[in-house]
C-alpha cells in the first residue's frame, strides 16, 4: 500500500508502523516519541475517493441527473464496482488493505436483543443500506460490464453492497463541503465523505485531540495531533464527540470508559 502510495507523492510525516494491538486490533505504532502539534499524516487530494472520483468513472452513468443519492451510497457503489475489477482497478493496492468483514450491527440478524432505542437505530440503519441497494439495482437495467461482459445485476450482489457500506461506515473521513463541493452527481446530503488509504488504520480514542484540514496550496487532506504519543505506544486519532450507541452502530465497537457516552431512559 505504501509503495504504491508513494506513487501519487505520499510521503510519511512521522515514524508509525502497522500493527496489532490487543483491545483496538489493527493500528499505528509511534515508533518515535510524537509530540503535540505533530502532522501525523498527510494524503494527497489525488489518493482521496470522493463522490467526484465516482463522477469520473465508467460508473457514472448509474447516478443519472434526474434522481438524488447519498453520499455513502455512491462511495459504496464505487467499492463495489472497483472489487469487481480485480488487478483492473487503480485501486487494488487500497482494496486488498481493507478488512473482508466488519463487527458492524449492519451484519447482525437479529437485533431483538438490543434494548429498544438502540434497535430502532440499527433497524433504520439497515432499512436506509437496502432502500439504497434497491435504487442503485433500478438503475442497472441490462447493463453489461464493460470489463469482462458480465450483467452489472449479478455483480451488485447485496452482501457485497452491505461490505462497502461498512467499509465507508467506519472508514470515511470528513472533508468539507466547500472543498468537496465540484461534482456531477446529484446528492441528498451533505457531500462531506472521503475514503483516505493508510489514514483509516488510525483507531479512535474519545481523549485524543486533533485538528484535521485540507492544505489547498499543498494539494492535501492532514491530521495533526494535540496529544503525545511514547515510542511503542498506539497512535490515536479522535472521530468526534460519539457516545457509545453511535460508535456501535457506525463502527461496530464501544469504550467502556467514554465520557461522551449517554443512555436513554424512557418514561
Amino acid at each position: 500500500l505504501i509503495e504504491w502510495m508513494k506513487q501519487f507523492g505520499w510521503k510519511p510525516t512521522c515514524k508509525l508502523v502497522s500493527a496489532y494491538f490487543k483491545n483496538t486490533g489493527r493500528g499505528f505504532m509511534a515508533k518515535e516519541r510524537i509530540f503535540s502539534g505533530t502532522t501525523i499524516v498527510k494524503i494527497p487530494f489525488k489518493l482521496l475517493i470522493t463522490v467526484r472520483t465516482v463522477g469520473v468513472s465508467q460508473i457514472c452513468k448509474l447516478f443519472p441527473n434526474t434522481e438524488k443519492f447519498m453520499t455513502q451510497q455512491v462511495l459504496s457503489t464505487f467499492l463495489v464496482w472497483e472489487s469487481h475489477l480485480g488487478d483492473a482497478s487503480e485501486w487494488k493496492k487500497y482494496l486488498n488493505s481493507l478488512p473482508q468483514s466488519f463487527p458492524c450491527p449492519a451484519y447482525c440478524s437479529s437485533v431483538n436483543w438490543l434494548p429498544q432505542y438502540l434497535r430502532n437505530k440499527v433497524e433504520e440503519m439497515k432499512s436506509t443500506i437496502l432502500k439504497t441497494y434497491e435504487q442503485i439495482i433500478e438503475n442497472l437495467g441490462l447493463i453489461e460490464c464493460a470489463h469482462c461482459g458480465t450483467p452489472l445485476r449479478s455483480i451488485f450482489d447485496y452482501e457485497k453492497y452491505v461490505w462497502a457500506w461498512c467499509v465507508v461506515s467506519t472508514r470515511a473521513v470528513y472533508l468539507c463541503p466547500d472543498v468537496n463541493q465540484q461534482n456531477i452527481i446529484m446528492l441528498s446530503d451533505e457531500n462531506n465523505l472521503a475514503l483516505a488509504p493508510y489514514l483509516d488504520l488510525f483507531n479512535h480514542n474519545f481523549d485524543s485531540e486533533v485538528k484535521a484540514y485540507v492544505v489547498e496550496s499543498e494539494g492535501v487532506y492532514q491530521i495533526e495531533t494535540l496529544k503525545s504519543f511514547r515510542k511503542n505506544e498506539e497512535v490515536f486519532i479522535n472521530y468526534g464527540p460519539l457516545s457509545n450507541d453511535r460508535l456501535f452502530i457506525n463502527y461496530g465497537f464501544i469504550n467502556p470508559l467514554n465520557v461522551q457516552d449517554s443512555i436513554i431512559l424512557t418514561y
